[in-house]
């Protein structure tokens, strides 16, 4: 309790009208929805199944998370699981190269609700967006849209939206210098 404001594990609760809050075009990071699915029931994730609250958070996103050149895959439809390469993005729309035999040589449209990034275990990624942007490490497990990356400088493992996520070819890095002194330099604490 502070200022008689009641704060619960740095987040402030507040009754609000449901009229004044702003629902549409949220799109929360991973983090947030474990954050705020603790205390469930069922599982380690508050009974939530990641999966379909990547799928419903990816409605609330923007086509501005694909870029031309990245491997898509289609989550839902006729064309569910082909795979295919962005070839442009409009406002609205995604247009895709497929890969498949059949297809080849058609780019087809899908909104970006019908679309996840593809990759595979052992790519080399960036974090773009939410609390861990700008990390860069190795994807070690994939499950949906929910990857698992080993970080590049400080070796943990975290998890992120493959939407949240791009190829890297550079490794993140760090400052390297405190003041003066360099990473590796001999000091002499007095």
């Amino acid at each position: 309790m502070w200022n008689n404001d009641v704060f619960r594990e740095g987040y402030l609760e507040k009754d609000m009208k449901i009229s004044s809050l702003i629902t549409e075009n949220i799109n929360p990071t991973l983090d947030e929805i474990q954050k705020f699915a603790k205390g469930g029931v069922d599982d380690e994730d508050g009974g939530l199944d990641l999966s379909a609250v990547a799928l419903s958070a990816m409605s609330a996103s923007l086509t501005s998370h694909f870029q031309p050149g990245e491997k898509v895959e289609v989550t839902e439809g006729e064309l569910k699981n082909v795979q295919g390469t962005v070839d442009s993005v409009s406002s609205d729309m995604i247009m895709i190269r497929p890969h498949a035999d059949d297809l080849k040589g058609n780019i087809l449209k899908f909104p970006p609700t019908q679309l996840r990034k593809l990759f595979k275990e052992g790519d080399h990624v960036k974090v773009v967006n939410g609390k861990y942007k700008d990390e860069t490490g190795l994807i070690i497990k994939i499950e949906d849209s929910v990857v698992t990356i080993v970080t590049d400088l400080n070796v943990k493992d975290i998890q992120v939206f493959s939407k949240d996520l791009q190829m890297a070819a550079n490794v993140a890095s760090g400052t390297g210098t405190i003041g003066q002194f360099e990473t590796h330099d001999f000091v002499q604490l007095e």
